[in-house]
């Protein structure tokens, strides 16, 4: 049985934890070690279980606790060439050893889980993306893009999970206090999915084994979960069978077991 759970999602700090009877992996490590431990045992995780650290990209809501979490737990971090070019100055001492660099499109396994990447579109040097199975369903992680094209867009037909980003109402960033400098960068090709980017890539990858839906990454300023999930139930309404949750800021979803 594969089942995931996104610990914290937003601006302030990013992590989710896939896991299956075996062994575990998080994506991302945006918050402290404190606060990752506070937050697995709210779930009943044990840390001890995790084989590794999946990094998207190396902006600081993503990857400011990874070094720290490493140390801690003495486990690998996964992550690009680029992503850690970026990053490898900023998060303290880690061991070449706990170092696996890939480049966006390689796949590997992790213990009893394999790991498939794929590129994303952000304003970050090498982002990528992640898919977490047990050979037979899989979770894909599509956040902080702001575009997703082929072949990605096939490959999320064949997931059981699927965590998507709704970061923004276009309404409420046009309107809202940011200056139009940012507001042009979030709007970009290499900014964040909108709601309606989302529930537009959705109508397009829901596939025969989509089960569970996550919407994440959302803004505090600019979308609210209410909306969000207004938006978004519109690609669901014939869909009975996909349940859809989102992700906070403070506070971790239910489990997802797929």
């Amino acid at each position: 049985m594969l089942r995931y759970v996104t610990l914290i999602s937003g601006s302030t700090g990013n992590v989710s934890y896939i896991e299956n009877e075996k062994d575990a992996v998080l994506l991302d490590g945006g918050i402290s070690f404190k606060q990752l431990k506070l937050l697995s045992e709210g779930m009943g995780i044990s840390l001890h279980k995790v084989r590794g650290i999946l990094l998207t990209h190396e902006h600081g809501d993503h990857s400011k606790g990874v070094g720290v979490i490493n140390r801690k737990l003495k486990i690998p971090i996964f992550t690009t060439f680029g992503t850690w070019n970026k990053v490898r100055d900023r998060v303290g001492k880690v061991p070449e050893e706990f170092v696996r660099l890939h480049r966006a499109g390689d796949d590997f396994d992790l213990a009893s889980l394999h790991i498939e990447t794929f590129a994303l579109s952000h304003d970050a040097l090498e982002p990528c993306g992640y898919m977490v199975g047990d050979g037979e369903k899989k979770v894909a992680f599509v956040t902080d893009t702001g575009i997703v094209e082929e072949p990605l867009r096939s490959r999320l037909k064949q997931c059981a999970g699927l965590v998507l980003e709704a970061n923004h109402d276009v309404n409420m960033l046009k309107t809202g206090p940011y200056p139009y400098s940012l507001k042009k960068r979030i709007l970009g090709d290499q900014g964040h999915l909108s709601n309606l980017d989302c529930k537009d890539l959705l109508l397009e990858v829901l596939g025969e084994d989509t089960r569970a839906v996550t919407l994440a990454h959302l803004s505090a300023e600019n979308n609210r979960p209410s909306i969000a999930r207004s938006c978004i139930e519109q690609a669901l309404i014939h869909r009975k069978d996909v349940s859809l949750c989102i992700a906070h800021r403070y506070r971790s979803t239910d489990w997802i077991e797929l």
